[in-house]
């Protein structure tokens, strides 16, 4: 893409009059606004030309919205978390307000029936919301006094202090940080959006990271914009930014020193959204809505499923979500190069599922091709972990005993197929689900357990591309019987 494709001034479709709306989230044809007067709005923007107000219900100073299966969840600032059935758009109808202990709550986020919310400098305020009527607080990441933003992107935890920490959001019984290689930072806030992170700060340093495997960031981006940012948000091709007197648009993949964008005036600048060829954007007074879509290349990308599999199973490459703004799904095409030897493994097709399976251990590294309508062209590359999850071998001496007892858990013979010298992670729980106590680099443990009973034990061990096994046993503990002399 080159900087000439953006076009020089946006086209403005249309202005509708809201009164400051710090945040916007997007579902498909409706639009949310969070007003620290109107509270949460829902507006039908089917025609972006003419967008209009569909409802509307109270709540104190909205920070942030995300939505699933017709409910709208809403952080604010002071009371925490409010969560609105918006099935019926027409009808808004608040479900829970549910208080937290905290000074600010910021960015929220849904992922498998939980919600996330920033909180503070402390970390990410965790609730269980399986039941919207009845939100139950389930856990605070990190415990921290440094945090300065968070976000969730698919199914992992980005947090921000001196440096970006991992947690993966798959394990049921909560949030397991991984070690990730280090993210450029350029300040003290964060965003996440299709496969990139972001992070900039108020002064307008923009640093940009390629997600595709959130362990092993690869620089995207960087760059800087007019200072006193507001909100930022983004795609491949663009990068838009609103600030106190204006919002820019600029273009991505193209050296810096030929980088130019657009700046359109504006007064005190809140909150912005681009999305599928159009960007919202609020100012004190209105909601505006403009045309920004460019002839652009497609977006190429895949998900692997199962994210890390052992060789010779199958998986499933999906190119669903690559687009191109200006062509119809039934003609965006692919092509597969499953090696990364610049040789395509098949042929131009419109369907973008392939099923295949991979039959040597180690990293593979497959490139989809996307052609759009018109005959651009994007690529994606992602590294593929084929391997085995970790053997575990678990000897428990002794097998039963008291609460005076020391009970020495063996692992040592635990190992990671894919290379047995390869340190593993080892996480142990004694009376499982609670714990774990860990992770311990340890893979010998000895345990007492003060009280009788029987105790569920769980070991989760984890490989360096974090797979990982899991072994339970029941521990048997009888009360120490003292035998007086007669």
């Amino acid at each position: 893409m080159s900087a000439s494709n953006l076009p020089a001034c946006p086209t403005e479709l249309s202005s509708l009059e809201i009164n400051y709306a710090a945040c916007i989230h997007r579902d498909g044809n409706l639009l949310f606004l969070g007003s620290s007067i109107d509270g949460l709005m829902v507006v039908d923007i089917t025609d972006p030309v003419n967008p209009v107000i569909l409802d509307s219900v109270g709540m104190r100073s909205p920070q942030s919205i995300d939505t699933h299966a017709g409910l709208a969840y809403v952080s604010n600032l002071w009371t925490g978390l409010s969560i609105v059935d918006y099935s019926n758009p027409h009808e808004l109808a608040t479900l829970s307000t549910t208080e937290l202990p905290y000074w600010h709550c910021g960015q929220v986020s849904y992922r498998h029936g939980f919600v996330y919310i920033v909180v503070d400098t402390e970390g990410v305020a965790i609730l269980d919301v399986a039941d919207p009527y009845a939100p139950q607080f389930a856990h605070l990441v990190p415990e921290s006094p440094n945090i300065t933003d968070a976000t969730v992107h698919e199914d992992h935890l980005y947090v921000l202090d001196a440096g970006i920490h991992l947690y993966s959001l798959t394990d049921p019984d909560g949030p397991i940080q991984l070690d990730n290689e280090p993210y450029p930072i350029c300040g003290s806030s964060i965003e996440g959006g299709t496969d990139l992170l972001c992070s900039y700060n108020f002064w307008g340093q923009v640093c940009m990271s390629l997600i595709q495997d959130p362990v092993h960031p690869v620089p995207y981006a960087g760059f800087e914009i007019s200072s006193r940012v507001q909100d930022v948000s983004f795609g491949h091709e663009l990068f838009a930014a609103v600030s106190d007197d204006q919002w820019e648009l600029v273009p991505l993949g193209v050296a810096e020193e030929t980088r130019t964008g657009a700046r359109i005036p504006m007064d005190h600048g809140r909150s912005i959204l681009l999305d599928d060829g159009l960007l919202f954007v609020t100012d004190l007074h209105a909601l505006h809505v403009y045309d920004v879509s460019c002839d652009l290349a497609p977006l190429a990308w895949f998900a692997i499923s199962p994210s890390s599999f052992e060789y010779g199973d199958t998986c499933t490459l999906d190119a669903g979500s690559s687009s191109d703004l200006e062509s119809a799904d039934s003609l965006i095409q692919v092509r597969w190069d499953l090696d990364n030897d610049g040789v395509h493994d098949t042929e131009w097709s419109t369907e973008r599922v392939l099923t295949t399976r991979f039959d040597t251990i180690g990293d593979t590294l497959a490139t989809l091709q996307v052609r759009s309508a018109n005959g651009a062209t994007s690529t994606c590359t992602r590294r593929l972990p084929v391997g085995a999850n970790p053997a575990i071998e678990l000897v428990i001496t002794p097998e039963e005993g008291t609460t005076a007892t020391t009970f020495t858990f063996d692992a040592s013979g635990t190992m990671d197929p894919d290379d047995p010298e390869r340190e593993l992670r080892f996480y142990w729980y004694f009376n499982y689900p609670e714990g774990p106590d860990g992770p311990d680099s340890l893979d010998v443990v000895t345990h007492r357990f003060t009280e009788p009973g029987d105790y569920p034990l769980r070991l989760r061990v984890f490989d360096a591309e974090n797979r990982y096994s899991s072994v339970t046993d029941t521990i048997h503990v009888e009360p120490l019987t003292v035998t007086r002399p007669v």
